[in-house]
């Protein structure tokens, strides 16, 4: 049970910092200077990215620290973990992510953009729905690798969350663009019950690319990263 409680409120402070921080720098740079594209996503890329990093450290040592349903899902494909506890871990992420996007509604006020994943005129390079899709499933083929990749027994580290945390900055950096940056299901679906209908319209590329892209992550870590150790034979030495 403390696992899915880690997961569940995981993902609920990931929502809660990532997204705050997003309305937040915006409303800034909107009272002081006219928002530059480039500069507003560094900020919010930063802010998801130490978001993470800092809930590594404190819930990885229970669940592991997936807060998404696609590193969920590459997991369980992996054997890391029971098709049980992974039905339970995606629940638990996506409650966590109504109750983040619940608690940002609650705190920024109803008429408040909650940051939610969109594209064409919801997004800042106006892309179509089969682009979005592209860069959703890309991008999140390189999360779950690399997640896969890092929290393998023999190179997990003290460096794995500060490795992932800085992994989720790069990745934000390139998708907040095109969608507002979502790789996470979990993240996406609070945000847009809570933001309105045409979100809501939309989600369906960000429910479905991460978990396209994760599929794809296994199969190549599977294929060509996995490192499976070898029996050690003792051979007996003749008298």
């Amino acid at each position: 049970m403390k696992k899915y409680i880690s997961e569940f409120t995981g993902t609920m402070l990931l929502v809660i910092c990532g997204c705050g921080s997003a309305i937040a720098s915006n409303f800034m740079l909107n009272l002081v200077i006219e928002p530059k594209l480039g500069f507003s996503t560094f900020i919010i890329a930063i802010a998801f990215g130490l978001s993470y990093m800092a809930l590594w450290y404190t819930f990885s040592d229970v669940s592991g620290c997936h807060l998404n349903p696609a590193v969920s899902l590459g997991v369980v494909m992996t054997g890391r973990m029971k098709f049980k506890d992974f039905v339970c871990y995606v629940i638990s992420q996506f409650l966590g992510g109504i109750a983040g996007a619940a608690m940002l509604w609650a705190m920024f006020g109803s008429r408040t953009d909650l940051f939610a994943n969109g594209y064409y005129d919801k997004a800042s390079m106006e892309t179509r729905a089969g682009r979005t899709f592209l860069v959703e499933l890309v991008l999140s083929f390189i999360l779950v690798l690399v997640f896969l990749a890092v929290t393998e027994k023999s190179k997990k580290n003290s460096a794995t969350g500060l490795i992932c945390g800085l992994s989720i900055t790069a990745l934000y950096g390139i998708s907040l663009p095109f969608s507002n940056g979502s790789l996470n299901p979990a993240r996406t679906l609070g945000t847009s019950i809570f933001t309105g209908m045409e979100a809501i319209k939309q989600m369906w590329v960000f429910l479905v690319a991460p978990f396209v892209g994760a599929v794809i992550a296994v199969l190549f870590y599977l294929a060509v990263l996995e490192k499976k150790e070898k029996p050690i034979i003792k051979h007996k030495k003749n008298k």
